[in-house]
């Protein structure tokens, strides 16, 4: 199973772009740092925003983009609660 995580920045003088994401890919239970992206609250949750962040960055297949929609009554890109029976793990770090 591929595990990724992440840990979020918050910037609450700022209006846009308020959150930062670092994302990190586990191997050999050691974090290697994959990057890190800004994006504002209103377009989604953390967890959802470093799901398309890793697809868009070819991490994590294209096909599993439309995975929520398919399963749950949530829009497309959103993270879906059944990814880790496909292989993939998506975990925030608090």
């Amino acid at each position: 199973m591929k595990t990724f995580i992440f840990t979020e920045e918050r910037f609450p003088n700022r209006k846009r772009n308020n959150r930062r994401l670092r994302v990190y890919r586990i191997v050999k239970n050691t974090p290697d740092y994959l990057g890190w992206f800004d994006y504002t609250t209103g377009m989604g949750s953390s967890q959802t925003m470093a799901f398309q962040w890793l697809i868009e960055n070819g991490f994590i297949p294209k096909k599993y983009y439309k995975l929520g929609a398919e399963t749950y009554d949530i829009p497309e890109g959103h993270y879906s609660p059944n990814l880790p029976d496909y292989g993939y793990q998506v975990i925030e770090l608090l």
